[in-house]
């Protein structure tokens, strides 16, 4: 760190005062507007505040097109997802699949009757869980689908009012 310290301080600061005018670099601030040649703190702002902008400017006319096609498509895969990963958590389909198999091991006619009663309770209640969860992802995706047009009617509607 001390090395790097000692480089630019002698670069920067002792380097045009010790040699004077002849090995003068653009790398004094005090002498950047003077010199003809040393103007790249401005031009550097100019470029890139032009780049800034055109760049905001497009991404604000291009917003829309993403909004519905890709960052649609990346939104539903990732419902998708979630809906995957609730039902993963749940468990549903693994009691589907054993909704005719004891519990517990017990073979006798009682054991075989309580656990499929059992399984049908418990994959209602999943069921309606996984329900729940679908109609949130509707909910999702149709909050994604028109909250834009909601807000641009509300800016439309308060530049009128």
């Amino acid at each position: 760190m001390f090395f790097c310290y000692a480089i630019y301080t002698y670069f920067f600061v002792l380097s045009p005062r010790l040699f004077g005018k002849k090995t003068e670099k653009c790398y004094n601030i005090e002498i950047i507007n003077k010199r003809p040649g040393c103007f790249m703190i401005n031009n550097n702002l100019a470029l890139y505040g032009a780049k800034i902008l055109a760049e905001l400017g497009r991404d604000l006319v291009f917003f829309p097109f993403w909004w519905y096609s890709q960052g649609l498509f990346l939104f539903v895969k990732k419902l998708l997802a979630f809906l995957n990963n609730q039902q993963k958590n749940l468990a549903l389909f693994v009691w589907i699949k054993n909704i005719h198999k004891p519990m517990y091991g017990q073979n006798d006619w009682q054991g075989i009757m309580i656990s499929v009663l059992m399984r049908i309770f418990q994959i209602l209640i999943r069921s309606i869980l996984m329900f729940f969860y679908l109609a949130i992802a509707c909910a999702a995706l149709l909050a994604w689908i028109f909250i834009p047009l909601v807000i641009i009617y509300q800016v439309y509607f308060q530049l009128i009012a």
